[in-house]
């Protein structure tokens, strides 16, 4: 599937900006990439952003390479634990005669 790139810039009123890097494919529309550890007080659905433009194009670049193949991009999936059950342990009563 196509997929089209740019960087969103936000502008806020302390004199700071941020660039957003968002994707586009005919199915879904534009998306902001977004990451749960990347959640602040500006962004807390967790839209990755950075302070520069350069830093923006640059990982851009990298996610381009990995749509394509040309890279591996570590994604949430890579590094997020997968439950898989459940392990019961038994419990001994302390031995002191009292209630715990």
């Amino acid at each position: 599937m196509k997929k089209t790139y740019k960087i969103e810039e936000r502008r806020y009123s302390d004199g700071s900006a941020r660039f957003y890097p968002k994707v586009h494919d005919w199915w879904h529309g534009w998306r902001y990439y977004s990451d749960w550890k990347v959640r602040d007080w500006v962004e807390p659905e967790g839209k990755i952003w950075f302070k520069t433009l350069d830093e923006a194009r640059e990982w851009t670049g990298w996610q381009i390479k990995a749509d394509r193949g040309l890279w591996k991009a570590p994604t949430y999936k890579d590094v997020a634990p997968v439950f898989t059950g459940f392990v019961y342990h038994e419990v001994e009563e302390a031995g002191n005669g009292g209630d715990c």
